[in-house]
């Protein structure tokens, strides 16, 4: 800019482009700036600092660089001194943004490996405890039908003592005896036609019955999901066919026990024939709980690895700063300070690695240049 009728202008040592300088007072001779044209940097000196009368005009008609005024000048400053900053992050920024791209797919992946893993564990203690239930009702069915049943007769011979000759009945109370430590669990004799209403299949449970077990009674189990109440829950469901030794009871009413008809009456549960599937055992185990249950140990183990990879991270960048990123802005300072003829400051290689081969090959060219430089002066 002006002081009074004169201009001071500085010209980069390398390009020549000319640039107005807004307040001599606020420069010294070693202020640096980077040249716009040519990107080098440069201070003002004797040689390069001028002054010149009535050339406002001159140097915007000019093909030169100008500067337009002081706030420009000062703008300039910032973005060199910004452009340095950001030179000495630069490296760091691309160094992080690798690793958490790292930390983010490492733990993505890991929550879905554990997340699979995890998930299948629980189906799998989930279709155990059903096997385990429908194992033990079964038990209780088969003790029913093939010892007590048969010791009753013996022992009551023309006698049909429900409690004890119905597996149905028997199985049906055990369950109740269980249901009272596990409520959450069901059991159910499930039947479209059953003596005892307890046991009417609902929707879901005729469904199968109609749509897997009577089209093929070769199939000896259906499983699979639904909800109860909200709930989702494991199913396990076995057909019950009607067998030679069944047809006493499940057959007419006219040769049905008795006691049987007194208890149930003489409309559902007959008019099978052998082979027919006349129901389901029907168990079913809690489900949601033990899955959500899981995922909460997921969502765990993988927060504690991510914690983990933050301060992985952290303690990274503190070794990286100090054995990286120090080491290298102190070799671009010196370096800088070499560009702009400063050659007489020794550049320091402490150490073998990488970096340090780096400072020593620019102190030998610090060296060749001063030694240059020195046969130019004396010539």
């Amino acid at each position: 800019m002006r002081n009074g009728k004169y201009m001071y202008v500085v010209k980069c040592d390398a390009c020549e482009a000319k640039y107005r300088i807004a307040d001599i007072s606020k420069i010294t001779l070693h202020t640096k700036f980077r040249c716009g044209n040519c990107e080098q940097l440069f201070s003002i000196g004797v040689r390069n600092l001028k002054i010149i009368e009535n050339s406002f005009n001159q140097m915007e008609n000019s093909n030169t660089i100008a500067v337009k005024d002081n706030n420009d000048n000062l703008n300039r400053s910032t973005h060199n001194k910004n452009k340095k900053k950001t030179t000495k992050f630069l490296f760091r920024y691309k160094f992080n943004i690798v690793l958490v791209c790292i930390m983010i797919l490492s733990v993505l992946g890991t929550f879905l490996v554990t997340d699979y893993m995890l998930q299948g564990g629980a189906e799998k203690q989930v279709i155990s405890n059903a096997h385990l239930l429908l194992t033990t009702i079964e038990a209780s069915r088969s003790f029913t039908g093939k010892i007590l049943k048969p010791a009753l007769y013996n022992a009551l011979p023309g006698r049909f003592i429900v409690e004890g000759m119905s597996s149905s009945f028997g199985a049906r109370k055990l369950f109740d005896g269980i249901r009272e430590m596990y409520p959450e669990y069901y059991f159910k004799h499930a039947s479209q036609s059953p003596r005892n209403k307890i046991n009417l299949a609902d929707k879901f449970e005729s469904e199968v019955i109609e749509n897997h077990f009577k089209p093929n009674q070769l199939l000896k189990e259906w499983q699979g999901y639904r909800d109860i109440q909200g709930r989702k829950e494991f199913v396990i469901m076995k057909p019950v066919t009607a067998k030679k030794r069944c047809m006493k009871c499940h057959s007419v009413p006219e040769k049905a026990p008795i006691e049987l008809i007194e208890k149930y009456g003489d409309k559902a549960g007959f008019g099978f024939i052998t082979g027919d599937v006349i129901g389901a055992l029907t168990i079913s185990v809690p489900a949601s709980e033990i899955f959500e249950k899981t995922r909460s140990i997921c969502i765990y183990i993988n927060l504690i690895i991510f914690v983990c990879f933050v301060i992985l991270i952290i303690i990274i960048n503190l070794f990286f700063q100090n054995i990286v990123i120090n080491p290298l802005q102190r070799l671009s300072d010196l370096v800088n300070d070499i560009s702009t003829g400063k050659v007489n400051q020794r550049v320091e290689a402490a150490g073998i690695d990488e970096i340090s081969n780096i400072a020593k090959g620019f102190e030998r060219m610090r060296n060749s240049v001063n030694m240059a430089m020195s046969k130019i002066k004396k010539k």
